[in-house]
């Protein structure tokens, strides 16, 4: 901010927004409102200027509110303000990427990698800064330091994080030792080279949409199911013969089967059979190299 603010501006766009209060002195280090509220710390003196300057209309509608001398209003406030933001945010920003957005879901690949934001931290930090980042939250200086959550607040998170797994709002990834979301078709990333092979053949396939809640040990559970065709009302697991034999795998397919009578569909395992039974891709150059490697393998030797 500059040394000299433009105080005048500031307290025009309070009268603008039909606010009561207005800034008494201003400086780089220090506001002080008509109300007798000083601010003074840097945060909140940068903050305060922004809010009114170039903030959304929303801080400058409830700044009397949000400044007020009543400690309990202004923390109420200020809650309120950040959820409406947030929320305008997230819809500005859908509208805006929305494509982007939509092409990423379930690839494992944030939207907007590889984007700069508007802010310092938005820009990637060189190792040493993530160093001393990373030093400066160990230990006692963690936030979560000596901090344990109650069996109770556990079973809270995970129910609402089966919720969003079922509705297709999160994907978490693979604690399969046999996955390492490491293979790319089209710049589409999957957790197997396998995986990356089917959707070649079925490119009319969904991947990972589909989600089936199952039980096993009196347990619920959520299987998202590697691809689902729609087309050809077909919901395929991709999977080694070898790897289906297990108590949780079986109760996995048996959900799924018992969807797919319900809605009509066909199960199909795509095993190494399944694959060989087709013809090796054509050209392999939508694939990455270490999948291309894989592919070949799989059809040279066998």
């Amino acid at each position: 901010m500059p040394k000299q603010f433009n105080i005048e501006g500031f307290n025009q766009i309070l009268k603008e927004y039909n606010q009561q209060l207005r800034a008494e002195t201003i400086s780089s280090r220090e506001i002080i409102l008509s109300n007798g509220l000083v601010l003074n710390s840097e945060r909140d003196v940068r903050l305060c200027k922004k809010r009114v300057m170039i903030g959304n209309k929303t801080w400058k509608e409830n700044f009397d509110r949000l400044y007020s001398i009543n400690n309990k209003e202004r923390n109420a406030v200020e809650k309120e303000c950040r959820s409406i933001t947030s929320k305008k945010g997230g819809i500005s920003c859908q509208q805006q990427h929305k494509e982007k957005i939509k092409s990423n879901l379930n690839t494992g690949t944030p939207w907007n990698k590889g984007m700069k934001g508007k802010y310092p931290y938005s820009y990637a930090c060189s190792e040493d800064t993530k160093k001393k980042i990373s030093n400066a939250n160990k230990g006692e200086n963690n936030g979560m330091f000596g901090k344990k959550y109650s069996e109770e607040e556990r079973c809270r998170i995970s129910k609402i994080m089966k919720e969003k797994i079922l509705l297709g709002e999160f994907t978490p990834n693979s604690n399969n030792k046999n996955t390492h979301w490491e293979s790319f078709y089209k710049n589409k990333k999957y957790r197997s080279s396998w995986e990356a092979s089917y959707h070649y053949f079925d490119s009319d396939a969904e991947y990972e949409s589909l989600r089936v809640p199952y039980s096993f040990q009196n347990k619920d559970y959520i299987y998202i199911i590697d691809f689902v065709n729609h087309k050809s009302k077909t919901v395929i697991e991709v999977k080694p013969q070898e790897l289906v034999n297990d108590n949780k795998t079986q109760a996995k397919i048996s959900a799924a089967k018992e969807w797919c009578n319900i809605n009509g569909y066909t199960f199909v395992l795509a095993d190494k059979n399944y694959l060989l039974s087709k013809s090796m891709p054509t050209t392999l150059k939508d694939f990455d190299s270490k999948t291309q490697n894989r592919i070949r393998n799989l059809y040279e030797t066998n």
